[in-house]
C-alpha cells in the first residue's frame, strides 16, 4: 500500500474513485478529472468502535447512518433508476448528511481527540467531502464493501494458496487484475 500505485494506475484516468481515507489516494484523486468517493462504511465503523468501548454518545451516529443504509437498501429492493436514485437521495439522505455533520462538529468540541470519538469524528469531518459524493450520481455506491470484499478474496487466497510459492508475486498481480475487471 504504497502512494506511487495508485499514482500510476489513475495516471491517465477519469470519473469516480471509491475510497477509503488512506492517505495514499489523496495525490492522484486530486486530479480535477476525477471525483473522489469516500466510504460510509469506514466512517460508520469507526463510530461503532467508539460505542462498543463505551462512549454512549456515538450511538446516534449509528442510527443517523443506518437510515442511510435503510434508503440505499430500499432503493436496491425496488429496483429504482439511476434518477429515482439520485433523486431519492437529495430528498432524504442530504437532510441527514447535513445533520450528522451539525452534530459532529458540536461534539468535536467536547470528544477528547485521542478518543474513540474523537477519531471516528476526526475521520468523518476529514473525508466528509468525500462521503457526501456518493450524492452526485445514482449509479454510486455508499460505500465500497463490494470492492474490500473481492480484495478480501484475492488476500486470503494469496496467503493460503501461494504464500510459499516463488510464483505468489505474479499469481497476485494476475488475481488482482481479473478482480479488477470482474
Amino acid at each position: 500500500r504504497s502512494k506511487e500505485g495508485p499514482l500510476e494506475f489513475f495516471r491517465n484516468y477519469e470519473g469516480y474513485v471509491q475510497a477509503d481515507g488512506y492517505s495514499a489516494y489523496d495525490q492522484p484523486t486530486a486530479k480535477p478529472e476525477i471525483v473522489r468517493v469516500g466510504c460510509m462504511a469506514h466512517a460508520r465503523r469507526k463510530f461503532v468502535e467508539a460505542f462498543d468501548n463505551g462512549d454512549q454518545r456515538a450511538e446516534e451516529f449509528i442510527l443517523l447512518i443506518g437510515t442511510l443504509y435503510l434508503l440505499e437498501k430500499m432503493c436496491k429492493d425496488e429496483n429504482k433508476s439511476r434518477e429515482e436514485i439520485y433523486a431519492l437521495r437529495q430528498e432524504h439522505a442530504t437532510p441527514v448528511l447535513t445533520n450528522i455533520k451539525a452534530k459532529m462538529q458540536a461534539l468535536q468540541r467536547e470528544a477528547l481527540p485521542g478518543s474513540d470519538l474523537g477519531k471516528a469524528i476526526t475521520y468523518a469531518m476529514n473525508e466528509w467531502k468525500y462521503l457526501c459524493n456518493y450524492l452526485l450520481d445514482g449509479n454510486l455506491d455508499i460505500d465500497n464493501n463490494i470492492a474490500e470484499r473481492c480484495i478480501k478474496e484475492v488476500v486470503i487466497v494469496t496467503t493460503t494458496r501461494f504464500a510459499r510459492s516463488l510464483s505468489a508475486g505474479p499469481m497476485l498481480l494476475l488475481s488482482m487484475r481479473l478482480s479488477s475487471i470482474l
